[in-house]
């Protein structure tokens, strides 16, 4: 009976340490997120290190996708809905996407992340969100 129960707390550990890490932080000179394609066309085929990104003063913010192969369209970062303190910035390589998150309003604000493969093709969305304290 110990071994199920020890067993069991170890089950729940170990979930409670993968939510955790589903929602990042930005921190200053540091709020990346990283994007990565295991399936393209399949729903949950794209994924982010951070699920939830919480933002608690205006910071640049930057998406990458690290699987090669795959680029942003022009909408690669899309707020739904659109909202005026996420400002996008030049981004230099077609991997990122960098937005000024100004926060000047805070709360929970939902996002779309558009991927294309190589031939153009447009991949299934993925929804995280940016939680501005």
């Amino acid at each position: 009976m110990n071994k199920h129960i020890v067993v069991f707390a170890a089950s729940v550990i170990s979930v409670a340490a993968g939510s955790a890490q589903a929602q990042g932080s930005c921190t200053p000179g540091n709020c990346r997120i990283t994007v990565t394609v295991t399936d393209c066309q399949q729903p949950g085929g794209i994924t982010v290190d951070q699920e939830m990104v919480v933002v608690n003063s205006a910071r640049n913010m930057r998406w990458e996708i690290v699987t090669p192969g795959y680029v942003f369209p022009a909408n690669g970062i899309q707020f739904s809905p659109p909202h005026a303190q996420f400002e996008p910035r030049n981004s230099p390589k077609p991997n990122e996407v960098h937005i000024l998150n100004r926060k000047s309003q805070t709360g929970d604000f939902y996002y779309y992340i558009n991927v294309t493969d190589s031939a153009g093709n447009a991949c299934a969305q993925v929804d995280p969100t940016v939680r501005n304290t």
